[in-house]
């Protein structure tokens, strides 16, 4: 099962970069939450004894990306403060 994780994120990240690389805004923007989540997964299946602070920053990291798909200087702001917890 744990291959299944990192295959999705391996996709996930392709296909982010193909739409980053095009411009391609939807796309970016569906990809993006994809990739923090399966490695997230990837992680908790592969760590014998998973971290939590580990856990907590790709939580964090995955937020900031969230809050940086739309546009605003709220959503900038929130996307650093998660960032910096990370």
């Amino acid at each position: 099962m744990n291959i299944t994780y990192i295959v999705l994120f391996g996709l996930a990240a392709l296909v982010h970069l193909y739409a980053s690389f095009t411009k391609n805004k939807t796309l970016r923007a569906i990809s993006k939450p994809i990739l923090m989540p399966a490695l997230l997964a990837f992680y908790l299946s592969n760590a014998t004894s998973p971290s939590i602070y580990v856990v907590f920053a790709l939580i964090f990291s995955w937020l900031g990306d969230l809050f940086l798909i739309p546009k605003g200087i709220k959503y900038f702001t929130f996307g650093g403060i998660s960032f910096m917890i990370s």
